[in-house]
């Protein structure tokens, strides 16, 4: 079992979030490759049956911040995530793509697939190498080369590695740590470049209950974090499994059946949509806007709860008069 859970880390490490999902399924296998027995992989790959888009949506989610929306300006939103994987039949890309899709009108919903650079890099074959997450980090800065090269307003990351937690196991399990630093450093440069070509990225702040470090590329200054909400006794709090540190937005996670800051990030990416799109908002910096909200979350004068559609239409309506005098 120590091995089983030493796997399960390293490729959340990677930045693919495990979620808890029952194995209902036969795992599609290809020729290519070389896997274990179906039984060991069905106990480390849980999958999930595809479910409409409208079953798997948490539409009070949506709701509670104003959306779905028609966007006045025709905004792109990238998901980049694992669209193509080998071990469900529906993948986590899939969950924040719906929920993307769901979430506005008039938008164009890129998907940029990490799973095809993990097929095309081999990533999978390499799980009892002791190279996966260096492949797999690899394969991610792929994918977020793909998606500035898309040329979208916004760039939605349902990743994260937590170093905080991840790195010592990583060293204590022998992994080569300089080349995971190379390939997560490509990341980074990847975003970088992406936000000197005005591009917004929203990052899931992560899943381990911490209060002193967000999962990468979260932490990376710039890129917005997201954490999540969940409604407890009628009301929208901090869900208790997510991390919260420095700046963190906080929003509904919009899907029924699992948790995690992933299927936050979409709702926030969603709405900075709505504010790009606002004429009324062209002059005021995005974090401004983020911030008319919710601040102080918790007595914690960084945590905001993101601002519904509502809000984010009158604090730029209302800037936008200000400045007309």
């Amino acid at each position: 079992m120590k091995a089983l859970e030493w796997l399960k880390r390293s490729i959340a490490a990677a930045g693919l979030f495990f979620c808890s999902q029952s194995a209902d399924i036969p795992l599609p296998y290809g020729s290519s490759h070389d896997y274990q027995s179906r039984s060991f992989y069905e106990q480390v790959f849980f999958t999930q049956k595809a479910q409409p888009p409208g079953e798997i949506i948490n539409a009070e989610a949506l709701a509670y911040v104003g959306l779905p929306y028609a966007l006045e300006e025709r905004k792109r939103i990238a998901v980049v995530d694992v669209h193509r994987d080998l071990f469900a039949e529906i993948s986590h890309g899939d969950y924040t793509s719906y929920i993307t899709e769901a979430a506005l009108e008039n938008e164009e919903v890129i998907r940029v697939d990490i799973g095809k650079y993990l097929i095309q890099n081999h990533c999978y074959e390499k799980l009892f190498a002791g190279r996966f997450v260096q492949c797999a980090n690899g394969s991610v800065a792929e994918a977020v080369d793909e998606a500035v090269d898309a040329g979208p307003d916004v760039i939605s990351l349902s990743i994260g590695v937590s170093w905080g937690s991840m790195l010592p196991v990583l060293r204590e399990k022998g992994c080569e740590v300089n080349d995971i630093e190379y390939n997560i450093g490509k990341i980074g440069s990847g975003i970088r470049r992406g936000m000197e070509e005005g591009i917004v990225f929203v990052a899931s702040a992560g899943n381990e209950r911490s209060e002193s470090y967000l999962a990468y590329p979260a932490c990376i200054d710039g890129v917005l974090s997201s954490g999540a909400l969940k409604k407890k006794d009628d009301e929208w709090k901090i869900a208790s499994f997510s991390n919260r540190a420095r700046e963190t937005y906080f929003s509904p996670q919009a899907y029924h059946d699992i948790e995690g800051t992933s299927f936050s990030g979409p709702v926030l990416a969603s709405l900075i949509a709505v504010a790009l799109a606002d004429k009324n908002c062209s002059y005021i910096p995005l974090d401004e806007i983020l911030q008319s909200a919710g601040k102080g979350i918790m007595d914690h004068g960084s945590y905001y709860r993101i601002p519904t559609v509502g809000e984010i239409k009158g604090i730029c309506e209302l800037k936008a008069k200000s400045r007309s005098y």
